[in-house]
C-alpha cells in the first residue's frame, strides 16, 4: 500500500498544469486514481473481515469484477477482486435469478471457474507443477484449493436444475472444461519424464482436480464421455501418478468403477490402500498349525481373531517347526486354500466350462460359517499379495445376479 501511495503521488506531480484541456483530462485522471486509490483500501478491508462475514463483501466484489473488465495498469484490481470473490465462494449459493448477498449467478461463477483453470492450465504446462508444495501458501496450492471450492458449489446442482439457465451459460462452462482436459491431457502426456527419479512430496495436483472434476461430469454429459475419453488416452501415465501418488484413506472408488482407464496393477495397488494400516501387534501370538489339521485349526484360529487384529499380520508357525515368515504365511494360504476348494469339502464347485472358476455349492450340507472363514482368506491372500490359484465366479462380484449369470457357472439350474 505505501509503495501505491509513492506512485500515486509521483503519477500526480507530472500532471500538467498550465494547458486548460490537458488539465481537464488531469482531472479525469485525479478521479479515477481516487477512486482506485478507494478501491484498494476497501480490498484491504475486506481481507481483514472475520472469516464467517467475509461472505458480506460478495455483492460489492461481483459489482467490482463486473466494472474492472481491463487491467489497470501494474494494479490489476479485477483479478485481486476475483481473489477475494473466491475466497467467500464456500459461503455463496449457486441460483439462476441472484437475490441474496450470497447468491451467484451460472455466468459469474463460469468467469471465476474461467480465471483459475487458465491459471492451473499455464502451471501445469508451463512449469511442469505435478505437485502441489505443502507450503499453505504456494501459489498453484492455492489456485486446486479455489478449484475445488468452487467444484463443491458446482456438486450442489441437480440435471433437472440445468434447466433454468441458459444454454449459452451452459455452453460456455462446458467450454472451460474442454480447455482444462485439453491441457491435462497434454501435462498427462509429459508425467513420466518429469517425475522419472522425482521424490514423492505433497499431492499430485493431477489427481485432485481430476476428482473434483468426475463428481460434475455427472450433469454434463457431453464433458462425461470427453473426460474419460482423454484418461483412456493417458491411461499409463494416468495410473504411474496413481500407484505413486495415491495415499491410504481417500476416495478412489471413481477410479475403480472404470477399469478401462486403469491397469490390472493400478488396480490392484489402489485396492490393497482399501484396507487401514494397523501397527498394533502387541495383541498378536503365535499360531501354531498342526499341518495335519491345517483347516480346522485355521477355521478356529481365522474365526475368532477381531478384524482389526488380522489387518496386523499373520503370526503363523506350524506344529514343532522353527521357520516362520512370508515364506511360512504363503504355504499356510496355499494348503488353507486348497482345502477350502477341495470338492471333498463341498463348499465350492468348480464352473463346468471353467475348471478353475468356482461358485458357492448350493448343495452342501457344511457348515456355513466356512464360507465366512472362506471370504476371509480371500481377502487376506489379496491383502498380502498371495496368489491362490483360483478365480471366483462373477456372481459373488456384489451385484445383483440375474438368470444369464448363471448361463456358464451351472448350466444345469439356468436350464431348468
Amino acid at each position: 500500500m505505501d509503495y501505491t501511495k509513492y506512485a500515486l503521488s509521483q503519477y500526480l506531480e507530472g500532471m500538467p498544469r498550465d494547458d486548460e484541456e490537458k488539465a481537464d483530462k488531469s482531472d479525469s485522471v485525479h478521479h479515477m486514481l481516487c477512486a482506485l486509490k478507494l478501491i484498494l483500501k476497501l480490498l484491504k478491508w475486506f481481507k481483514k473481515l472475520p472469516e464467517n462475514l467475509q461472505f458480506l463483501s460478495a455483492p460489492i466484489l461481483k459489482q467490482l469484477c463486473s466494472n474492472l473488465s481491463q487491467p489497470s495498469h501494474e494494479l490489476d484490481l479485477n483479478y485481486v477482486c476475483r481473489s477475494l470473490l473466491r475466497n467467500v465462494i464456500g459461503h455463496m449459493t449457486l441460483s439462476n435469478t441472484p437475490e441474496t448477498a450470497t447468491d451467484i449467478s451460472l455466468k459469474d461463477l463460469s468467469i471465476i471457474l474461467d480465471d483459475v483453470v487458465s491459471k492451473i492450465c499455464s502451471s501445469l504446462i508451463d512449469d511442469g507443477n505435478l505437485t502441489t508444495n505443502p507450503h499453505p501458501f504456494c501459489p498453484l496450492r492455492v489456485d486446486v484449493e479455489d478449484f475445488k471450492r468452487i467444484m463443491l458449489l458446482m456438486k450442489s446442482l441437480r440435471y433437472q436444475d440445468l434447466r433454468q439457465y441458459k444454454k449459452k451459460d451452459i455452453e460456455g462452462l462446458c467450454r472451460i472444461f474442454s480447455n482444462l482436459f485439453e491441457k491435462m491431457g497434454f501435462s498427462l502426456s509429459k508425467v513420466v519424464e518429469m517425475l522419472q527419479g522425482s521424490i514423492n512430496e505433497g499431492s499430485c495436483n493431477h489427481i485432485v482436480i481430476l476428482h473434483e472434476i468426475q463428481i460434475v461430469t455427472q450433469l454434463f454429459p457431453v464433458i462425461k464421455d470427453e473426460f474419460w475419453m482423454m484418461l483412456r488416452h493417458q491411461k499409463l501415465p494416468f495410473c504411474y501418478l496413481l500407484i505413486k501418488y495415491s495415499v491410504r484413506g481417500e476416495n478412489y472408488e471413481w477410479v475403480l468403477e472404470h477399469k478401462e482407464v486403469t491397469t490390472s496393477e493400478c488396480r490392484r495397488h489402489l485396492v490393497l490402500l482399501l484396507f487401514p494400516e494397523v501397527n498394533n501387534y502387541a495383541e498378536l501370538s503365535n499360531w501354531k498349525i498342526n499341518r495335519a489339521q491345517v483347516f480346522e485349526q485355521s477355521f478356529e484360529y481365522v474365526n475368532a481373531t477381531p478384524k482389526h487384529t488380522l489387518r496386523a499380520g499373520l503370526p503363523i508357525q506350524f506344529l514343532d517347526e522353527v521357520a516362520e515368515g512370508p515364506g511360512v504365511v504363503r504355504e499356510w494360504f496355499c494348503l488353507v486354500c486348497e482345502a477350502l476348494f477341495d470338492p471333498q469339502k463341498e463348499l465350492f464347485v468348480a464352473c463346468p466350462h471353467d475348471l478353475k472358476r468356482f461358485m458357492p455349492n448350493s448343495a452342501s450340507t457344511s457348515n456355513p460359517q466356512y464360507l465366512e472363514f472362506a471370504g476371509r482368506m480371500v481377502a487376506l491372500a489379496l491383502m498380502h499379495k498371495v496368489a491362490i490359484g483360483v478365480r471366483l465366479d462373477q456372481v459373488l462380484a456384489e451385484r445383483c445376479v440375474s438368470l444369464e449369470d448363471i448361463r456358464d457357472a451351472d448350466p444345469t439350474s439356468y436350464r431348468n
